[in-house]
């Protein structure tokens, strides 16, 4: 049964692989956009999620539920620091405890750790944008799940790095419904991208947000998968816990 597993996910990933690099889609002009699942019921949003943990419960046994902790304020609390800029501090506990996990397995002088300096100085210089801004996701973005009746694969963020600071540009509707660990796993996806710099694909940073965001039986079966896939940049082979 586990062989089967492996050769579907290699087959899946290779496909997807193959697809990305002949069309070129799946990014942006100003960085590959953050996708949410959005379901409705009687016509209106009831649930928003992010993608990529969407994927790490449906292909790979569930994720982590990271609670944000007791000595925090609550996950509805945002407060301004010295510059006026506006926080969540559950959300960037969570982007700690991603970081830590990366640590863990990268040593703390591994260059890729700066992506999460990157996520936390991102995390307030959040703006927003109008629904025009975003792209149509549903035809370039590769889809490795099937979804409910009535839920989309829409996007939720663009990460623009072409001005002199770098933000991240969210659709509010959209993001003030995910949950405060949905957001905090977006605004580090949005980070990791710029390690991986493909605009042409999104699958490598997915994968890392699967390995960060995974359980603790999934990050022992795949942390030599997830060595691999940060120092080479190459999409690679995850296993079931």
């Amino acid at each position: 049964m586990k062989l089967k597993i492996l050769l579907l996910a290699f087959s899946t990933l290779m496909m997807v692989s193959i697809s990305q690099a002949k069309e070129g889609e799946g990014g942006s002009s100003v960085g590959d956009g953050g996708h949410s699942v959005v379901c409705k019921k009687d016509g209106k949003i009831s649930s928003v999620n992010f993608l990529d943990i969407v994927e790490i419960k449906k292909l790979f046994s569930g994720s982590l539920r990271l609670m944000c902790p007791s000595n925090l304020p609550g996950i509805d609390y945002w407060a301004s620091n010295r510059e006026g800029r506006w926080y969540n501090a559950c959300l960037n506990a969570h982007i700690y405890r991603f970081r830590k996990v990366a640590k863990n397995i990268l040593g703390s002088k591994h260059p890729f750790m700066k992506v999460f300096d990157l996520a936390d100085d991102i995390a307030i210089r959040m703006e927003p944008l109008v629904r025009e801004q975003l792209l149509n996701s549903d035809t370039h973005l590769p889809q490795l799940i099937s979804l409910k009746p009535r839920c989309t694969i829409q996007q939720v963020a663009l990460f623009d790095y072409t001005g002199s600071e770098l933000k991240l540009l969210i659709y509010e509707p959209l993001f003030k419904k995910m949950s405060i660990y949905h957001q905090s796993a977006l605004i580090t996806h949005e980070a990791i991208h710029t390690w991986f710099q493909n605009p042409t694909s999104t699958l490598t940073t997915r994968q890392a947000i699967w390995y960060l965001g995974g359980n603790q039986s999934f990050k022992v079966k795949n942390h030599e998968a997830f060595i691999r896939l940060i120092n080479e940049k190459t999409p690679q082979i995850f296993v079931r816990d």
